[in-house]
């Protein structure tokens, strides 16, 4: 059986994850990278989770497809059409356990996926 975690942005190591636009096939903003949803064992993303909101929270997952880091944007650029944002589902940090040193172990001694 999978176990899924929320591994957050702000546990994130890299020059583009503090603050990254999240962008449609078409070039339009979805909202910005927040973290994502892993399974340890598999080694693997699973869902990319985005803030959509300006002043509080709303987050949604977004099922990991093919995704385009553009450095020179400082953006994420995703293989989805805008009409799918009714699609996703939304998040809530809490219905996730948060991504722990055990998983890490995990996820470092399991067979590559």
């Amino acid at each position: 059986m999978e176990r899924l975690c929320f591994l957050d942005n702000e546990h994130l190591a890299g020059p583009l994850v503090e603050h990254l636009d999240v962008m449609t096939r078409a070039g339009n903003k979805i909202g910005t990278f927040d973290g994502v949803i892993v399974e340890p064992t598999e080694r693997r993303v699973r869902y990319l989770v985005v803030d959509r909101g300006r002043l509080l929270h709303k987050r949604c997952l977004i099922p990991l497809l093919e995704a385009r880091v553009d450095a020179e944007h400082h953006s994420l650029s995703l293989d989805v059409d805008d009409a799918d944002a009714s699609q996703w589902q939304q998040f809530d940090p809490s219905s996730f356990p948060p991504f722990s040193d055990d998983d890490l172990i995990t996820a470092m001694f399991a067979t590559p996926a």
